[in-house]
């Protein structure tokens, strides 16, 4: 065989593996269902409601932006586990799986402090996986917020990720949410900054310990805290074009590759 028909087959045989590889990864959820009765999650219990669940239950707008706020918040704390242990890398999908995207698993090859454990900016697929950090929740939580017409910013705290939202936007009100821990705070970050008591009874009310308690009053101290700029996104610029360039490219190298061979081996 001619080394030009041989270069054309191995062109096709790869074009034709990665859109299958892809096609795969259409069909193969990213939640692995034993997250469910993992015993290392944060909290004890820590999901129980499905993605097609959250989806249900967040896709009805009958209520207040105060209302919806408080169900979102609640609704994402079911919805996605506080899990991000080194043994789940691979079972929970912490590093993209290559039927899902198979660069994004080669950066988390060649760049491991950065995608070996993976925290998506798109939060259709950070919902699907179940799994992640509060930063994670809070991505989650601000897009489905943003999508029903609220008004609202993720905010980093010193070691710990809330969103704030505007739940009354006639009168500039703003609580903060908590989706990690499923809290709401009535009560805005001007006035939790100035006296971090104040969110003492919200959390104590949800059953948390009172050593959990001073530990989160210690955080919303504000020294450190950081309020994102855009209410689309708490990932950077950088990452949240890579990751969406990153998902049309594992489309467009297979499609490239058979153009080339059909204009370049004729």
């Amino acid at each position: 065989m001619k080394p030009i028909k041989i270069t054309k087959l191995v062109l096709i045989t790869i074009a034709t593996a990665l859109l299958i590889i892809n096609c795969i990864g259409l069909v193969t959820s990213l939640r692995n269902s034993e997250i469910y009765s993992e015993s290392s999650t944060l909290f004890k219990n820590d999901i129980s409601l499905t993605e097609e669940e959250v989806i249900q239950e967040l896709d009805k707008k009958e209520l207040s932006d105060k209302e919806y706020a408080i169900k979102a918040n609640e609704t994402i704390n079911n919805g996605i586990a506080h899990y991000w242990v080194d043994e789940g890398i691979s079972k929970y999908n912490l590093r993209i799986p290559f039927y899902e995207n198979y660069i994004l698993f080669a950066a988390s090859y060649i760049s491991p402090s950065s995608f070996e454990k993976y925290e998506y900016c798109d939060y259709r697929k950070a919902l699907e996986r179940g799994v992640g950090l509060c930063s994670q929740h809070s991505i989650i939580l601000s897009e489905f917020l943003s999508t029903n017409g609220i008004n609202n910013r993720v905010v980093g705290l010193s070691g710990h990720v809330v969103v704030m939202a505007q739940v009354d936007a006639a009168n500039d009100i703003w609580w903060i949410l908590d989706p990690d821990y499923g809290v709401t705070i009535k009560h805005n970050l001007d006035e939790v900054e100035k006296n971090p008591a104040l969110i003492q009874e919200f959390y104590l009310e949800k059953g948390y310990s009172r050593e959990n308690v001073d530990m989160l009053t210690d955080i919303f101290e504000k020294e450190g805290n950081s309020i994102s700029t855009s209410d689309k996104t708490y990932c950077s610029n950088k990452k949240y074009y890579f990751e969406r360039l990153s998902y049309i490219s594992i489309w467009l190298a297979p499609i490239l590759i058979l153009l080339v061979v059909r204009f370049k081996f004729k």
